[in-house]
Parts: C-alpha cells; sequence; structure tokens
C-alpha cells in the first residue's frame, strides 16, 4: 500500500505504523472530517478460500469494536469497510508514547506511577469482562499515555480462530493472541479467561518496576527497590500461574490497591483462630501500638522533676506560682509533673494557663499535644502540634508527637516524614529514632527497626524504651531468647516499666510458659492497673488453659479499660465459641468487625462459627472475606477447606489445605485435616501420612489420635485403632467421641462389654451425644436386648430427629421383634433422610423377604448393590431369592459374587456358608 493512497474515497494513508501477523496498522486522515487523524488497521488473511467466513465473521467482530468504542479509554471505531477483498477498521488516533516508549526514555517508573497505571487501567478491564471480551494483547505497546488520560488500544484477533474454523457458539470474544512475555499460562494452552488479562497487567506492572519481564529464573521481586511489600503482595496474587490463586476480577484487584498504603512494608502477623499473637510487643498482644510518651517537653524542669521526685517538684512550682501568679513556665512546668503523674486533667488546666499568659508559648502547645495523644484524641494532639511548629518551625519534639500521631492513625509515610525531620532538626534525638524503629516493626522491615533501635540505644544507653523495642522486633523474628535479654534489659532500666513487663508475658506465653507469662502480665497490671493490653493477654493465657470464665473476666475488663480495639471483642467472641455460645460469640464478632472491617481474623473466626452451627455458605463469605483481607492466612484457608470438606468439595478442600501448608509448612491442623478429606476418598495411605505428620509436629494432638484410629478401623487394623484411641483418651480424657469410638472396635472384636462400658463414659461425658446412644443400642441389639436397644435408639433419634442410622437400627429391631410395619416405617425414614443409604435398602429387602413380597425384596437388594457394589450380603441375600424362585443360573451368579466378596473381607463363615450355597445348586 502507498502513501498518499485513498481507502474508500476518504481515508488517505499517510505512514505505516507497524505490523503484526494479524494486521497491518497505518496512519491516516478522514478528508471528509477536516484530515482528522486515524488508525487504519488492515487484516491480514493467508486462505482466500475462507473469504465468505472471514467477511462474516469481519462484520460481527466490527460491530464489537464499535461498542467497545464508546468506552472512553478505549479508540472508538470510526469506521470499516472490505476494499478489493481486503477488510478495513478505521479507528479514533490516540496521540501521545506508549508505555513501552515511555519505559524506554524515561527509564522505571514508582510504585505511585504504576498504582496510579493500574487504577486507570483495571477499570478497563472490568469493562472487557462486562462485554464478555477477553484482551489477550496486554502489554506496555497497546497502552497509549496521553496527559493523564491512559487508552488500551485494540486489534483484530479472529485470523487464528477463522482459520481453524471458529466455534460458532463461542460465548466470548477473544481479541488480539498476545506477546508470550505478557502471556499468561493458561492463553499459552489456547484456554484464556478473564484473569489472563489480569495475568498480562500484572507482568506490565512489574515490567514497569523493574525495566525486566519476570520469568522463572528472575525473581522479579530481588530486582524491585522501595515497593511496599503489599503492592508486591497484589501483584504477585496478580501473576500466580494457578488461576485459582490469582484474582477472580479486575475489581478485586483494584480494591485491594486501593486500601493499600504506598511503601507500607509487610502483613500483620498471621493468627491463629481467635488466638492473637502479639504484634509487635510494645503493648500487647492485638491492640494498637504507641509511641513511647513523647519525650519531656517542658523546659527549666527542676532537678527534682527530672530525678522523678514529683512531689518535691509539685511543691517548688507551687510555691513559684504563688510568688508569681503570672509565671507561664511554672505552670507549663507543673502541668508536666501532671502529665508524668496521669492526671490529665489538671495537666490540661496547667498548660490551657501558660498559653493563656504567654500566647507564644510553643512548649505549652507541645505539651497539650501530648496530653491529648494519651488520651487518645488524635485530631486535638495534630492542631496542638501544628501550632507548636508554627511557633518553632525548628522545634524537633513537635515533629516527633505529630509523627507518633500519624502513626496511630496508619499514615506511616507521614509519620516516617515527620520523624525524619525532627532527626535532621536532631540528629542525637534518640526518641526521633525509637519512633522510626516501631514504623519499620510494624511494617515488618525488621532490619530497618533493628537499625533504628540500635542508634537510639547509641546516643541513650539507658534508654528502656528503645531496649524493649529491640525486644519486640526479636519477638516478631521469632528469636525467643534474644527478646527476653533486651525485655530483661529494659527493665533493669526501669523497673517500672509496665510494657516491657507485658513484652516479656509474651515471650513466656509464646514458649508455653503460662505461669511465668501470668507472673509477668500481674506485674505489668499492677504498675499499670490501667494497662487493657495486659489484661487481654492474661486473658489469653487463661484462654489457651480452657479457664474461659477467668478469660472472659479479663476481656471484660480490657474492653471496660479500652472499649475501641476490635481484637477484644474478638478474643470475648473466641470465649463465647469455645464454650458453644454461637450466638454470644457471633454477637462479638460482629462488633469486631464494625470497630475494623479489615479485621481479616474477626471474619476468620465469625466464619467458624457459623460452619459450626452448619451455615455453609455464610461461613466460605466470610472467610473468602478474612482471604481477601490477607491473601497470606493460612488459618482462613484451613478453615474454608474444613467447609468444603464437610460439604464434599473434596477437590477444593484438598486446594485450601494445600495452600494452607504451603503458607506454613509446620500446621499440623491443615495435615490433619487433609488427611481427613483423603480419607473420605479411601486414600488411607495419603491420609495416614498426613496423620503421621500431624502428630509429629504436635505430639499431643489428641485429634489427630483419633482421626489416624479411624483409618486404621476402616482398614481393620483394629489393634492399631485402639492404640491410638487409647492415646486420645489419655492426652484427653473427656474426649467422649474418643471413648464411642473406642467402643466400636471393641464391637468389632465381639468384645461387647468392653464396648458398653465405653459408651456409657461417652453418654456420661455427654448426655446429648446421639451417637453413642446409637452404638449402644447396636451392642444391645447383638445381645438379644431389644428393649434396651430400642431405648437408645428412641433417645438418639429424639437428640437427632434426622439421624438415619438411628431409624435403621431401630427398623432392626422392630423386624427382631416381628413388627414388620413399624420396621419399614422406620427404613423408609432413614432412607428418606439419606436416599444413598444402601444398609436401609438392604434392611427393607430383608423384611420384603420375611413378608413373602419377593419381587419387592429384589427390588431393594438391587438398589443396595447399585449403591454398594462391594455389598457381600445383598448379594448372598438376593441369590437366596433367587434359589427359591427356582433361577438357578442368577442364584449361583449371586453367591458366587458374595463369595469373591466374602473371601475380600476375610470373613471366613460367611465365604464357606455362599461356597456350599453354590454346591448345593449344581448337585441339583
Amino acid at each position: 500500500m502507498t502513501t498518499n493512497q485513498l481507502l474508500d474515497k476518504r481515508y488517505q494513508i499517510i505512514k505505516k505504523l507497524y505490523e503484526t501477523h494479524v494486521s497491518i496498522t497505518f496512519q491516516g486522515k478522514d478528508t471528509r472530517r477536516f484530515n482528522r487523524l486515524c488508525f487504519i488497521k488492515q487484516l491480514k488473511t493467508s486462505k482466500p478460500q475462507l473469504q465468505e467466513e472471514l467477511e462474516q465473521r469481519f462484520q460481527q467482530e466490527a460491530k464489537i469494536f464499535k461498542r467497545l468504542g464508546k468506552h472512553p479509554q478505549i479508540p472508538d471505531l470510526y469506521g470499516y469497510f472490505s476494499e478489493n477483498n481486503k477488510f478495513y477498521l478505521v479507528q479514533e488516533w490516540i496521540a501521545g508514547r506508549n508505555l513501552q516508549h515511555q519505559l524506554k526514555h524515561k527509564g522505571k517508573l514508582t510504585e505511585i506511577e504504576v498504582k496510579d497505571i493500574l487504577k486507570k487501567i483495571l477499570p478497563v478491564l472490568e469493562f472487557f469482562k462486562e462485554n464478555k471480551i477477553i484482551h489477550r494483547d496486554i502489554k506496555p505497546s497497546n497502552i497509549m499515555l496521553n496527559g493523564e488520560k491512559l487508552s488500551i488500544l485494540i486489534d483484530f484477533g479472529m485470523v487464528k480462530e477463522i482459520d481453524t474454523i471458529v466455534n460458532p457458539n463461542m460465548t466470548y470474544t477473544v481479541l488480539g493472541i498476545g506477546n508470550s512475555g505478557f502471556v499468561s499460562p493458561e492463553q499459552k494452552k489456547g484456554k484464556p479467561t478473564h484473569a489472563s488479562d489480569i495475568y498480562s497487567l500484572g507482568i506490565t506492572a512489574i515490567y514497569l518496576l523493574t525495566g525486566k519481564i519476570p520469568n522463572s529464573k528472575l525473581p522479579w521481586r530481588k530486582n524491585v527497590r522501595n515497593i511496599s511489600s503489599k503492592f508486591a503482595d497484589i501483584l504477585g496474587r496478580a501473576i500466580e500461574k494457578k488461576l485459582s490463586d490469582r484474582y477472580e476480577t479486575a475489581t478485586e484487584m483494584l480494591t485491594a490497591i486501593k486500601s493499600s498504603k504506598t511503601f507500607y512494608q509487610g502483613n500483620n502477623q498471621l493468627l491463629k483462630i481467635g488466638i492473637v499473637a502479639t504484634i509487635i510487643g510494645i503493648i500487647g498482644a492485638g491492640i494498637g501500638i504507641f509511641f513511647n510518651k513523647p519525650e519531656n517537653y517542658y523546659n527549666g524542669v527542676s532537678d527534682r522533676h527530672n530525678q522523678g521526685k514529683y512531689e518535691k517538684a509539685l511543691a517548688e512550682y507551687n510555691q513559684a506560682i504563688q510568688l508569681n501568679p503570672k509565671d507561664a513556665e511554672a505552670y507549663n512546668n507543673r502541668g508536666a509533673v501532671y502529665y508524668k503523674q496521669g492526671e490529665y486533667e489538671k495537666a490540661l488546666a496547667d498548660l490551657n494557663q501558660a498559653i493563656q499568659l504567654d500566647p507564644k508559648y510553643a512548649t505549652a502547645y507541645n505539651g497539650r499535644g501530648a496530653v491529648y495523644y494519651n488520651q487518645g484524641e488524635y485530631e486535638k494532639a495534630l492542631a496542638e502540634y501544628n501550632q507548636a511548629i508554627q511557633l518553632n518551625p525548628k522545634y524537633a519534639t513537635a515533629y516527633n508527637g505529630r509523627g507518633a500521631v500519624y502513626y496511630n492513625q496508619g499514615e506511616y509515610e507521614k509519620a516516617l516524614a515527620e520523624l525524619n525531620q525532627a532527626i535532621q532538626l536532631n540528629p542525637k534525638y534518640a526518641n526521633a529514632y525509637n519512633g522510626r524503629g516501631l514504623i519499620y516493626d510494624d511494617q515488618g522491615e525488621y532490619e530497618k527497626a533493628l537499625a533504628e533501635y540500635n542508634q537510639a540505644i547509641q546516643l541513650n544507653p539507658k534508654y528502656a524504651t528503645a531496649y524493649n523495642g529491640r525486644g519486640a522486633v526479636y519477638y516478631n523474628q521469632g528469636e525467643y531468647e534474644k527478646a527476653l535479654a533486651e525485655y530483661n534489659q529494659a527493665i533493669q532500666f526501669n523497673p517500672k516499666y509496665a510494657t516491657a513487663y507485658n513484652g516479656r508475658g509474651d515471650v513466656y506465653r509464646k514458649q508455653g510458659k503460662n505461669d511465668l507469662a501470668l507472673a509477668e502480665y500481674n506485674q505489668a497490671i499492677q504498675l499499670n492497673p490501667k494497662f487493657a493490653e495486659a489484661y487481654n493477654n492474661r486473658g489469653l493465657v487463661y484462654d489457651d488453659q480452657g479457664k474461659y470464665d477467668l478469660a472472659l473476666a479479663e476481656y471484660n475488663q480490657a474492653i471496660q479499660l479500652n472499649p475501641k480495639p476490635a481484637i477484644l471483642y474478638s478474643n470475648r467472641g473466641w470465649v463465647y465459641y469455645n464454650q458453644g455460645k454461637y450466638d454470644l460469640a457471633l454477637a462479638e464478632y460482629n462488633q469486631a468487625i464494625q470497630l475494623n472491617p479489615k479485621s481479616a481474623s474477626a471474619y476468620n473466626n465469625r466464619g467458624l462459627v457459623y460452619y459450626n452451627q452448619g451455615k455453609y455458605e455464610k461461613a466460605l463469605t466470610d472467610l473468602n472475606q478474612a482471604i481477601q483481607l490477607n491473601p497470606k492466612y493460612a488459618t482462613a484457608y484451613n478453615n474454608r477447606g474444613l467447609v468444603y470438606y464437610n460439604q464434599g468439595k473434596y477437590e477444593k478442600a484438598l486446594t485450601d489445605l494445600n495452600q494452607a501448608i504451603q503458607l506454613n509448612p509446620k500446621y499440623a491442623t491443615a495435615y490433619k485435616h487433609r488427611g481427613l478429606v483423603y480419607y473420605k476418598q479411601g486414600k488411607y495411605d495419603l491420609a495416614l501420612a498426613d496423620l503421621n505428620q500431624a502428630i509429629q509436629l504436635n505430639p499431643k494432638y489428641a485429634s489427630a489420635y483419633y482421626n489416624r484410629a479411624a483409618v486404621y478401623y476402616n482398614q481393620g487394623k483394629y489393634d492399631l485403632a485402639l492404640a491410638d484411641l487409647n492415646q486420645a483418651i489419655q492426652l484427653s480424657p473427656k474426649y467422649a467421641t474418643a471413648y464411642s469410638d473406642r467402643g466400636l472396635v471393641y464391637y468389632k472384636q465381639g468384645k461387647y462389654d468392653l464396648a458398653l462400658a465405653d459408651y456409657n463414659q461417652a453418654i456420661q461425658l455427654n448426655p446429648k451425644y446421639a451417637n453413642a446412644y446409637n452404638n449402644r443400642a447396636a451392642v444391645y441389639y447383638n445381645q438379644g436386648k431389644y428393649d434396651l436397644a430400642l431405648a437408645d435408639y428412641n433417645q438418639a433419634i429424639q437428640l437427632n430427629p434426622k439421624y438415619a442410622e438411628a431409624y435403621n437400627g431401630r427398623g432392626a429391631v422392630y423386624y427382631k421383634q416381628g413388627k414388620y410395619d413399624l420396621a419399614l416405617a422406620d427404613l423408609n425414614q432413614a432412607i428418606q433422610l439419606n436416599p444413598k443409604y444402601a444398609l436401609a435398602y438392604f434392611g427393607r429387602g430383608y423384611v420384603y423377604r420375611k413378608q413373602g413380597k419377593y419381587e419387592k425384596a429384589i427390588a431393594e437388594y438391587n438398589q443396595a448393590i447399585q449403591l454398594n457394589p462391594k455389598y457381600a450380603a445383598a448379594y448372598y441375600n438376593r441369590g437366596v431369592i433367587y434359589k427359591r424362585n427356582s433361577n438357578t443360573e442368577k442364584a449361583i451368579s449371586d453367591f458366587e459374587k458374595a463369595a469373591d466378596l466374602y473371601q475380600q473381607q476375610r470373613n471366613q463363615e460367611l465365604y464357606q456358608k455362599s461356597l456350599d450355597q453354590i454346591k448345593e445348586l449344581r448337585e441339583n
């Protein structure tokens, strides 16, 4: 095609821009629209024999382009036509440069710039999804930048499909075919989804940050600096190889980006269900961490004040004020003493008086800010610090105080800026280094935090607060002995430092030394009776010990002292959960979520309550939210896997449990639950491997022994099952279910007296344990004690009216008593409750056979065999009817099948009985 060539009598070619294997793109102008610039795209095709199909598809795709062009960030379609058997699209001209050009000429982009791009492009991807479009070619060269506007280019994408004769029933229109470096694994396999575009956009973002396309040989996180770990996690999830691990929608990814803070490093520490670890140990478990009180802000305080001799200092200031009632400095300093004593209202009265006497007294404004800060009135504190800085722009202490406010408001960037300014004004300002250490610790940047604390201690070797902070870092790194050494040092320099005792208690609690932990929390509370966090932590110890009433009392006290931390309500909810008070637990978790809508642990725990109430969909909604808020929350994946397990969705359960284990390879509970899934799937070897691992990780894990016993039981390894159940009971003497299942093993071994003893114990431990009544009834049935059996089956049904097995058992009793109508009624009920209950169909067949209704009996046995093809007794009994009806061939076939199955089951008696039937039929 030549320059200046006119197409469709109006579009003039200016120059060729680029060519792909799909199309050739030209810059052109519309001579009928004031020479308006435009893109002219010519479709390439190598198979003229498909001209008719190509034209039809071209018309369809042009209409799609027209529809998409209504979006302000997608080039408008001006026209489309064919000429000389060639097809053309004319699109709006997008001025500016593409992001590929931007990267080449201006270098790598910052997190803020890339976030801005994603925020503008993700809504376009959502628009594609709404229109059932998969772009398939998202990359920097297809994203145009014109001032603040970003546009996505679209091109022909039908050639491949037409050359292979497109499926006319295809629901999604597929545009482009992609550049391999930006293409998702599923797209490379020819199976793109909407999430494929998210993958490509994620790769694009990383490319803009690093200048390199990530791959397995190029760990991209090592090539990018100064981005928050939260944003890195978002990008990491966007480019996950597995679709199930990726964002499902662009909106979901956009929400995650909007909720993340730039330069915020690290996620909150993962919390086990309801048991909350200390976030950084400065204040305590799960509650907002505060800076140490802003440093002594008063000038000219007496030596007695600085030495902590507050009563003598007060006497001196009172004397000074009496001698000179207009001495602003004396009021300021007396306010400082009241502040140190926690007498905030008195402190405010004196500081107000100081400011009234001297409206330009920056120190007094700073002091008033410190008071408001410690009262949690951050906006008021901010106003005071602002005033102090306005009066004295070089007032380092005020910048430090303002940084403390921003820190507690979660504004980490602002906080760091203030602390940096404080240090610039005073490079020897230990308190500001300490504050910076707190922020880095909170962001999970532990090495940076340590560097700041080290600097603070170098400047002030007796700085207890910095030792405490360093202890918190070591605590979060799991280096508990180092943490203890730091807390000990903090206490040595300040024996009345309640926060350090609290931190030391956290370490002991992590080490399982609950008595030592309690002693530390007691000391912290004695030093500071209003220390809400210490009450909370003492509650956590009682919670671990199963002393729920004591734990509740502690949480109540903590909430009374500080009603705002969401984690306190969450912890109280956990106690109610463990007590089986689900409605009360829900109320607590609702309150926690209201106070902190981003509390992943609260959603997780509420989901667990719904799970135990059998409200699986509600549970899934909450667990999904927990994972969205914290994609590395192993406990939430474990719990969601548990829900799927109970719904019978075993593959989904396995996916979640695998993820939980990947996130926490030492997660014994997740191994146990995965073992349960394998058990349900009949994969006993895999189940045993996981249960063994759970026990290795936690040798005192009673329920893991219990579950392993179930596997051995189903393998017929009764001695191994007994050994595990004995261990479970030894570890947990009130484990009613373990007694019940041990009774089942004894029952299988014919040891009825031992079985009865265990069922009695299970019922004594849990008088509402329907399963134990059902199992005890089975023993009485086999002993011929039908009245006792009937009483237990009645009790089981009363406790659980949907207990199919109990109806089946009661039906068997009625059968033995010759009450066939009652037997049939119970068996019918069992089948209604569980239409796949083979044993009940077999029982119904047995009744019909006894009544002489042989055709009905055969129908029931057929159904039982269909549900359980290895049901030896059903084959045998059906064979008996065929033998009676002189249907020798069928009878022999059924007896042979029964004999084979009984032999596999090592039931020699019934195996021989089946052979005798066959022999008798053949001899006759």
